[in-house]
């Protein structure tokens, strides 16, 4: 569900849209005002339907809002395997080294299927020391997420850039033994 859902590429390369117009839209710290007791009211002024009126207007956001406006969002060129090892680390390094400027972003997969460590959900054992243990202990599937994240990452172009370097990225696996 990770990889389909939450890092879908569609969704990511609107995130990293979103994220840079809004960069611009905050200008000039580039953040929001801080919740403060001086800058509360500010802070609260910078809800979803300002946010949305001011990126509908024509100009704002820069190149990402103007992308968000215009549904013209930047494409997938190259994804790794979501458990990725060290050949696929290498693959990527060369298709970005070969692609140079044709790579518009890069973008990791920034979190794990499941939280594993001190939030880890901690449950009782039916044994007879009913044993409190953490959750990934006494289940498999979770065990597998803590011994395999996800370490995805995704490679976009600008749209107009996308064909271009999907062919180049074909060329050289192609010619990569």
């Amino acid at each position: 569900m990770f990889t389909q859902v939450y890092f879908h590429k569609t969704r990511v390369a609107y995130d990293l849209h979103f994220r840079e117009a809004m960069k611009v839209l905050l200008q000039p710290s580039g953040t929001f005002p801080p919740p403060t007791r001086d800058g509360i009211e500010e802070y609260l002024r910078w809800n979803d339907w300002r946010v949305l009126g001011i990126l509908a207007e024509e100009g704002s956001g820069g190149e990402h809002g103007g992308r968000l406006r215009q549904r013209n969002h930047y494409r997938e060129i190259f994804h790794t395997p979501e458990h990725s090892g060290t050949s696929d680390r290498t693959v990527l390094g060369l298709i970005r080294q070969s692609l140079g400027e044709l790579v518009a972003e890069s973008v990791p997969s920034e979190t794990s299927t499941y939280k594993l460590g001190p939030p880890d959900i901690t449950v009782v054992s039916e044994n007879e020391n009913h044993k409190v243990q953490p959750l990934s202990e006494y289940s498999p599937v979770l065990k597998g997420f803590k011994d395999h994240p996800v370490n995805m990452v995704r490679l976009y172009a600008r749209p107009e850039d996308a064909e271009i370097a999907r062919n180049k990225i074909v060329e050289l696996l192609r010619d990569t033994p």
